[in-house]
């Protein structure tokens, strides 16, 4: 009886949204976007829980999972997550099942921090803990020497909470195996990742010439972009899954990749990960999200462009890697 009450205030919802119209007599789509997400993410919200959203990038999320056993933990709450579908192979890596998969969540355009109701989450209310869309958004990232930091704030955390790591990673598949045989072995592979979530490319031309270079040299170029004309000529395309990326990614020679949240799950798995910033990041969002800093560590070599990094040079680093 309960479930069938809360669906008709779904549907009732939706007929309100339906009949909104602005002065001009137009269909409010916005209200009718925002109604929608909102009743759907409370119609499956577990009451005895902090229920949180999952809907932007890999970056963020690996993040909030990182911090997701510590949240718990501190609050003595159980989690559960509401997610898009490419968010369930994080879960795994940090050891949830606690979650329902959303579809309607991979709309770019749903703005679902319209349903929070407090500024942090709440046991029983649906949260989606984005400090850079939350309320409180200013005093957030200005208060935050780094990215992480953000977070830390948003879930009440002290700043020195530790980030937790994977307890599982992607493994090598058959058929990935196969083509890593053929590629001369994982010790000859370099993975180029020329691309961030919004498909923009530094400098393709950089690019290509890195690609030749390395190829030159005698190593295996694996190009894995998700827009075709990002696509680096002359490199491999080898159609990689989200698994057997983060497979290749982690266990490759060494992996160059533009700045962009897929950069933060290998930074907490390998070395040898070489990473150019985005072009619309500014100097100060470059520091903010600087992966050394906001993981505490020094094994990433980060570059601000691809000026700051010859070609030759960087391809002597890739050649001079040991201890593979």
């Amino acid at each position: 009886m309960k479930d069938f009450v809360n669906r008709g205030s779904y549907y009732w919802a939706q007929f309100l949204c339906l009949f909104r119209f602005t002065q001009k007599g137009k269909y409010h789509f916005w209200e009718k976007r925002k109604c929608k997400i909102a009743q759907w993410c409370t119609l499956w919200a577990d009451k005895n829980a902090y229920n949180l959203v999952l809907r932007d990038g890999f970056g963020d999320s690996f993040f909030i999972l990182s911090l997701a056993h510590e949240l718990a933990k501190v609050n003595h709450v159980k989690l559960f997550f509401l997610v898009k579908p490419s968010q369930v192979l994080l879960l795994k890596m940090f050891g949830f099942n606690n979650y329902k998969v959303l579809k309607m969540l991979n709309a770019k355009d749903l703005m679902t921090h319209t349903i929070n109701k407090a500024p942090y989450p709440t046991q029983g209310d649906v949260f989606f803990p984005q400090p850079r869309y939350h309320w409180q958004t200013e005093g957030l990232m200005s208060e935050s020497k780094c990215f992480v930091d953000a977070f830390r704030r948003l879930f009440r955390l002290p700043l020195k909470t530790p980030l937790a790591s994977p307890c599982w990673w992607p493994d090598i598949n058959n058929k990935l195996s196969k083509k890593i045989k053929k590629a001369g072995g994982i010790n000859n592979i370099v993975l180029l990742t020329p691309e961030t979530n919004l498909s923009i490319t530094a400098n393709l031309m950089w690019w290509k010439k890195l690609a030749e270079s390395l190829q030159n040299r005698g190593y295996f170029v694996v190009c894995n972009v998700c827009k075709g004309a990002n696509k680096i000529a002359g490199t491999a395309d080898w159609n990689l899954s989200v698994e057997e990326l983060l497979a290749l990614g982690a266990r490759c020679r060494a992996v160059v990749s533009i700045r962009s949240g897929l950069c933060d799950l290998f930074a907490r798995k390998r070395k040898n990960l070489f990473v150019l910033d985005a072009p619309f990041h500014s100097a100060t969002e470059k520091k903010f999200f600087n992966l050394n800093f906001n993981f505490n560590i020094k094994e990433v070599n980060e570059y601000s462009d691809e000026k700051q990094i010859p070609i030759e040079t960087l391809v002597d680093k890739i050649a001079n890697i040991k201890n593979l």
